[in-house]
């Protein structure tokens, strides 16, 4: 945006008046860039400036080429606006790095803060306070004018969670109940694995296939031996909710028992299992429709969210004693107590947000969470479980660990020799033009591309996705580890281009 010419001469005046020694234009231009949050005043504006507009208040020095301000202006003092302490929790919030984590990997974040125009001085690597709270006030004013801001996952999922309480709890109290996921380091090894037991059955056939495969991909025999023992139920999630709708009344009809016996026979679940699932899922809507009406469980899970948030560990029993508890309300308090402990002492260390008394809604609204009322949540509750039955959405629920999104089926796809790319765009800082993705919920390759990046051009965007998938697609299809240097070094090298 265009700036005034009082607004330059402003830029000019508090620029040299903060110099504690001469500079020469270019010197005033630079430091304007650094103080303004990127503003790029040329050297020969700033002489025009200077020689037109402060003439009268300026010492040139023509040997060195340098400008002062004169004696008389040098006692004035530049009035700063107070500190804003909440700034401290833009890391929560956005995806800005913590302090502790920046001063791990300051190289890193230099290089990186570098390319999206600010440099990052070694000054925030001591512990300035009010350094600390500038840098955080200049990242989020640059990434929200720049157009890159971007929420956190783990705060868009806290969002999530609170304008729908009672339906995430329901969701998080059993997810990995009978889910023993296994995981190997090689993706590609990965995902056969993942393939052939997606029926929760191995053949003889088929463990033979997954030996020759581990060979291949240089994953340990004794690793996938272990797997097969120790393999569980693969699809339960997506089974376990599919138990859950049918329980949703707390009635299971005949039909609807006829339909799952048909849907646990797709599934490889026996009788046995299929019976504990259905077991579990009433007594979950049971234990939900004794306790929603509860206040003080209503506020339990607005701190429990938080703490999931916070990736604060949390023992989260009450759903599994319940019914050994005596007062379920000084049980659920003492819980709450715990909680806000445990969140001052996160606060405090990974964000320097000190608190003495913590209220969880007032602590939500300073992050601009707006909390809903418990009726509103009941409500809440009871139209998506409606909608659920109606549209059959639980396919897209993806459950990790304790976070839950929807799986975005709006996604463009691409495909090479009858391997699928969902193509994700989106606007992110500190990102490369391009990555790649395994998706292990759901078994998907994701590419995302970053609209934001200096080389993207809305006019080559299907080049740049057409090529990211090529390389993506040989990275999969090779086994040599040279290939993946050479592909994460086409990346890095991208990111050195610059346009004289």
């Amino acid at each position: 945006m265009e700036k005034s010419t009082d607004e330059l001469k402003k830029m000019v005046f508090e620029t040299l008046l903060e110099s504690k020694k001469p500079l020469m234009a270019k010197k005033i231009a630079y430091n304007i860039y650094r103080k303004y949050d990127g503003y790029k005043m040329s050297r020969f504006m700033v002489r025009d400036i200077i020689w037109k507009q402060m003439r009268d208040n300026i010492d040139y020095d023509n040997l060195n080429y340098t400008y002062t301000l004169k004696e008389s202006f040098k006692d004035i003092k530049v009035i700063k606006p107070d500190i804003n302490n909440d700034l401290l929790l833009t890391p929560l919030i956005y995806k800005i790095p913590i302090r502790k984590h920046l001063i791990e990997h300051f190289e890193f974040y230099q290089l990186v803060f570098k390319k999206n125009g600010y440099y990052l001085e070694d000054k925030y690597k001591n512990k300035n306070f009010t350094d600390w709270i500038k840098l955080l006030e200049y990242l989020k004013a640059h990434f929200n004018n720049s157009g890159t801001l971007k929420e956190n996952d783990s705060f868009f999922i806290l969002k999530e969670n609170l304008l729908n309480p009672f339906y995430y709890y329901s969701l998080i109290i059993d997810t990995n109940k009978y889910e023993n996921n296994i995981y190997f380091k090689n993706n590609k090894f990965q995902q056969i694995f993942d393939e052939i037991t997606r029926d929760n059955l191995i053949t003889k056939a088929e463990e033979n296939y997954l030996f020759e495969k581990g060979k291949e991909f240089l994953v340990d025999i004794k690793d996938i031996k272990k797997a097969i023992k120790t393999l569980d139920f693969k699809a339960y999630n997506s089974f376990k909710l599919l138990i859950d709708e049918i329980c949703e009344d707390g009635i299971i009809s005949p039909n609807e028992r006829e339909y799952i016996e048909e849907k646990a026979i797709q599934y490889n679940v026996d009788e046995e299992l299929l019976n504990n699932m259905i077991e579990t899922g009433l007594k979950k809507i049971k234990f939900i429709k004794n306790h929603r009406e509860n206040a003080v469980f209503f506020n339990y899970l607005k701190h429990l969210f938080l703490c999931i948030s916070l990736e604060i560990e949390i023992d989260n029993e009450f759903y599994e004693i319940y019914d050994q508890i005596d007062s379920p309300n000084n049980y659920l308090n003492d819980e709450i107590s715990m909680m806000i402990n445990e969140i001052k002492v996160k606060l405090k260390q990974d964000f320097l947000y000190e608190v003495n008394d913590f209220e969880i809604d007032e602590f939500l609204k300073k992050i601009n969470i707006n909390t809903i009322t418990q009726q509103e949540a009941l409500k809440e509750f009871k139209d998506n479980n409606e909608a659920l039955n109606r549209n059959s959405s639980i396919k897209n629920i993806v459950i990790s660990g304790n976070k839950f999104t929807i799986k975005q089926n709006s996604l463009e796809k691409i495909k090479i020799n009858e391997t699928d790319f969902l193509i994700k765009k989106a606007k992110l800082p500190f990102y490369p033009l391009f990555n790649y993705e395994f998706k292990r919920e759901t078994g998907e390759n994701l590419i995302i591309v970053n609209t934001s990046h200096k080389l993207f051009d809305k006019e080559s965007e299907n080049i740049i996705i057409s090529f990211a998938a090529s390389m993506y697609f040989t990275k999969l299809t090779m086994t040599d580890p040279n290939i993946h240097r050479f592909i994460d070094r086409i990346n890095n090298n991208l990111e050195l281009i610059e346009h004289e």
